[in-house]
């Protein structure tokens, strides 16, 4: 079971050399990786413990959970294994990423800040235990299989396929679920060298996880990033990108929403060597604009909360120190 070095090697190279000569180049980062999405509130668990766990083995323990449960009842086998994507911006992540209104929530499910593992490919593909489905395991028609020639059947130009199809065509007809094709890993799965980055929307989030991390972002620090290129998130709801405190105030940067709509926003701001507790809001704000919210603060350090639409977006210690003159 698992790959052969020789297809591998075969595979990454024909699907590299193809998809860096599309209109769409960013893909040709793809087959070297695997991915895998994940709320923050679930992240942190998942970082601060070392390694994925599989949905049984993980019951009990998954602060924000994702699947509907008419999804959950249709894939019982594959819910003994770590589960990993091909790619990023699945039909899966499109429905659950993001901030958004009660009524914008996938069957009640959603994934306010939403961060992203990043593993190579190489050596997970060439386990022996590992096996791969031609699309997504909720789907009665999904297969799966082990071994090369399994793996030569997954039909990848509908794996990778990004942008819009034509669904009346038969030959589109099963990309929806087999851009969800999936990598099937025995549980754990140890966060070790294999994970080549975890990757965040903006600053703002970055800062979110390292503060919900505590003592163990010095761990991960320097594999938590920020990626806002195009290819790994779809960014179409809002979300904060900066916030920043000073004597003056506090300033703070959304990223917009596709589709224009106000943004319901409060903010706490408390002292950690001081005795302000401030509270803010709720606003609803126009997202395409910068906000200053004016308030003599003085020196000292912050904890500063923001919660967009009943929902997390925010959580970091800011330190505001005047520069002498």
């Amino acid at each position: 079971m698992g790959l052969t070095q020789g297809l591998f090697q075969t595979h990454l190279q024909s699907w590299e050399s193809f998809l860096g000569k599309t209109n769409r180049p960013h893909r040709k980062e793809w087959p070297s990786r695997l991915f895998r999405h994940e709320p923050i509130e679930n992240a942190v668990d998942i970082i601060k413990s070392g390694q994925l766990l599989s949905r049984n083995g993980a019951v009990g323990s998954i602060k924000r959970d994702i699947a509907p449960g008419n999804i959950l009842a249709s894939s019982a086998f594959a819910q003994d294994y770590v589960r990993l994507y091909f790619r990023p911006k699945t039909p899966t992540q499109y429905r659950i990423e993001g901030i958004r209104k009660p009524n914008q929530y996938y069957e009640g499910k959603h994934a306010p800040v939403l961060i992203i593992f990043v593993f190579k490919s190489e050596n997970l593909l060439l386990n022996a235990n590992t096996m791969f489905s031609d699309g997504n395991m909720q789907a009665g028609q999904t297969v799966w299989g082990g071994d090369d020639a399994f793996f030569q059947s997954i039909n990848f130009n509908h794996v990778f396929h990004e942008g819009a199809f034509d669904p009346s065509n038969p030959a589109n007809s099963g990309i929806i679920r087999e851009r969800c094709a999936e990598v099937l890993m025995p549980s754990p799965l140890q966060l070790d060298d294999a994970l080549q980055a975890i990757l965040c929307r903006s600053p703002a989030e970055r800062a979110t996880l390292l503060q919900l991390l505590g003592d163990d972002a010095a761990i991960w620090q320097n594999r938590i990033r920020v990626h806002s290129a195009t290819g790994l998130f779809n960014s179409e709801y809002v979300y904060l990108d900066s916030v920043s405190l000073s004597n003056e105030g506090v300033a703070f940067k959304f990223h917009p929403p596709v589709a224009y709509q106000t943004v319901n926003t409060v903010v706490e701001i408390t002292g950690i060597d001081n005795p302000l507790r401030l509270n803010l809001g709720p606003w609803e704000l126009d997202p395409r604009k910068p906000w200053i919210s004016k308030h003599p603060f003085q020196d000292g350090i912050y904890e500063v909360k923001f919660h967009l639409e009943g929902c997390l977006a925010y959580h970091s210690k800011q330190v505001i120190e005047s520069m002498p003159y």
